[in-house]
């Protein structure tokens, strides 16, 4: 019996060892990370670090934060930031974001007020600490531009997933509902105020390859930018119109999508009239894409409903025959 109470009295103790230098190694490798920023030119403030939880859990809550890359003018500040890992599985991390907190850019400052962001956040051991899995939940999200804009989003949720055959892909899954985007926005998409301003709903589930691993190194150095994705179903509602695409498209180093898109838009109608009215079509080629979108529309067997193939090919986009424009660049800032 005494041995025994021995042998957990030592246990204790080198369990409590093993949580004081875990503490003391996530409060120094924090400050150590902010001090490289900072001699690479970074604004990277850390007021406070307090860590408890023992002797189960490491809970950490960063206060007075400040990051900004200058390379990319993008930032971050918040009043604080907590995250929680259970002691034997500190690389899973249970994140949440504060109520408040900015968002810098180049050209503006966003303010985020919410009701809840929080995320679970799986990280592969080592130095790099690369992302494996992910699932986050947005609630009652408010944004606030310095451009002047507002924008709203009742509930979302984002999930990924590295996959195991590639660890540079991903999938992902993605929620939305309740969106009601930036005035202007919505101005520029419907000026006539025929719709909605709440988009009902948006979900996205897919794969995305990357040239390089999320890690540390993705806030340290350069974002990683996608060199393929496979789109199971992207789907959209917004009052009247649906719109719903799957395909897959290979993306060069310049961000130019290469590949075809079958897309299904129900009351095309309305969404061309969005685009005229928006200034989104040129009015030179308005009656060759009506045209094009009617016979669409005809051999589908509904005339609201056109099922085709969106092509991306040398910068440009046609949907079947009817071309619509130059291709998005897809590059992550």
């Amino acid at each position: 019996m005494r041995r025994l109470s021995w042998l957990l009295v030592v246990a204790a103790l080198l369990w409590a060892g093993y949580w004081a230098l875990a503490v003391i190694g996530i409060e120094r490798g924090v400050l150590q990370w902010t001090e490289l920023r900072r001699s690479e030119g970074w604004l990277a403030e850390v007021a406070t670090i307090r860590t408890s939880g023992f002797p189960l859990a490491f809970e950490t809550r960063f206060e007075d934060i400040s990051l900004v890359d200058p390379e990319t003018g993008l930032g971050w500040t918040a009043p604080q930031f907590d995250f929680r890992a259970e002691a034997y599985a500190p690389t899973y991390l249970d994140a949440r974001w504060p109520e408040m907190q900015e968002i810098l850019t180049p050209f503006e400052t966003i303010g985020i007020e919410a009701a809840e962001i929080r995320a679970g956040i799986g990280l592969v051991p080592g130095p790099t600490l690369a992302l494996d899995t992910s699932e986050m939940s947005l609630s009652s999200v408010f944004l606030r531009s310095s451009a002047g804009w507002t924008a709203r989003l009742e509930d979302g949720s984002l999930e990924t997933r590295r996959l195991e055959d590639d660890p540079l892909a991903h999938a992902i899954a993605f929620s939305a509902h309740g969106l009601k985007p930036a005035g202007e926005f919505l101005k520029r998409l419907d000026p006539l105020e025929k719709l909605p301003t709440i988009f009902t709903s948006m979900e996205l589930d897919m794969e995305a390859a990357f040239d390089v691993p999320w890690d540390r190194h993705a806030i340290e150095d350069r974002r990683p930018q996608p060199t393929a994705l496979n789109i199971r179903l992207m789907k959209a509602l917004w009052g009247p119109m649906k719109f719903e695409a799957a395909g897959t498209l290979k993306v060069d180093d310049a961000g130019m999508p290469e590949g075809d898109i079958a897309v299904r838009a129900v009351n095309w109608r309305d969404m061309l009239e969005v685009a005229e009215t928006g200034g989104w079509v040129p009015l030179e080629f308005l009656p060759t894409i009506r045209r094009g979108l009617e016979i669409l529309a005809g051999l589908s067997g509904n005339p609201e409903t056109i099922d085709a193939t969106l092509r991306l090919s040398g910068g440009f986009v046609r949907l079947g025959p009817v071309p619509l424009g130059p291709a998005p660049v897809l590059r992550i800032r």
